[in-house]
């Protein structure tokens, strides 16, 4: 399992999510960043299932 990664990721999603707690109009007003992360987030699980055998669409 990729740790460095999956920490990483997590770090981008918690920063968005304390900042949409704080002022949801930070998510109104990055949108592209926030999709950036929920795109890099899909591809590192998508990579951890792969690797443990896992089928994924």
């Amino acid at each position: 399992m990729k740790t460095e990664e999956i920490k990483k990721v997590y770090n981008r999603i918690d920063k968005i999510v304390n900042a949409c707690e704080d002022d949801f109009e930070y998510m109104v007003g990055n949108p592209d960043g926030t999709f950036d992360t929920l795109l890099d987030a899909h591809m590192v699980l998508r990579n951890i299932l792969t690797e443990s055998g896992e089928e994924v669409e």
